[in-house]
């Protein structure tokens, strides 16, 4: 009797030691889940054939009817992988790498994206669209050309207007608190009395402008006169002189 009660207990114990490290293993497997999804409608997709690789060798392989899945799995490196089939033809697949450590609980969602090869296509499917649309955009061809070239004349023409118009300003001569008046072919005897006005501030007596000048009086007289002429300047009658004002 007492020796069954001792084989009885080895045995025990035996079993106990047995068990102790996939008991182990299991409480500190992770869990990883999530949902198969089609690519066009975003919808679960249903009947997927669920493949678990590790070290590119095949650990598990199951069925998800609905496209949900729930794995339980030991502490690794893992590649899950979705197919979908219809009939014996893979419609779509899906696969994403994980790591999971002790207790870990990690959603993962696939997306499943179509498989059709070259020579997986439908044999009623029609490529004439595709093209189609190749003609017509070989037809566009020359009608960008012909924009493009418009719009290098129109940028050559605006970088002339551009210069042309950056010449003019050159020829305006500016004096600091007068008004910017166009001296661009005036006679030398005009333009100095333009800047003898214009150093004036735009405005000066008649007398005064003689003094700067070295001209006579009557020469200074004709010369006011052919700028009024002109529209260059004003001449305003004030006593028994002239006031002579430049235009802007």
């Amino acid at each position: 009797m007492l020796r069954k009660l001792s084989l009885l207990v080895l045995f025990l114990v035996a079993v106990t030691i047995n068990t102790a490290p996939a008991t182990f293993a299991q409480e500190n497997n992770a869990t990883v889940h999530g949902t198969f999804y089609d690519l066009w409608t975003f919808a679960p997709l249903e009947n997927i054939v669920i493949e678990v690789y590790s070290n590119s060798a095949l650990r598990m392989q199951t069925i998800s009817v609905d496209g949900t899945y729930s794995l339980s799995l030991s502490p690794g490196s893992y590649t899950i992988v979705g197919k979908h089939y219809r009939g014996s033809f893979l419609a779509s697949d899906a696969q994403e790498n994980v790591i999971l450590q002790s207790h870990d609980n990690i959603t993962l969602d696939l997306i499943m994206f179509p498989t059709f090869e070259e020579n997986e296509l439908p044999e009623n499917y029609d490529n004439t669209i595709a093209e189609e649309w190749g003609e017509a955009g070989t037809a566009w061809w020359p009608i960008l050309g012909a924009a493009l070239a418009l719009a290098l004349v129109g940028v050559v023409v605006a970088f002339y207007y551009l210069k042309i118009l950056s010449k003019k300003k050159l020829g305006m001569k500016k004096v600091e608190g007068a008004p910017s008046v166009k001296v661009v072919g005036l006679p030398d005897d005009l333009r100095e009395v333009m800047d003898a006005i214009t150093e004036s501030g735009g405005r000066i007596n008649q007398v005064e402008l003689r003094q700067k000048l070295p001209y006579s009086e009557a020469k200074v007289s004709l010369m006011v006169a052919d700028l009024e002429n002109r529209g260059l300047v004003r001449k305003i009658k004030k006593g028994r002189g002239n006031i002579i004002i430049l235009k802007e």
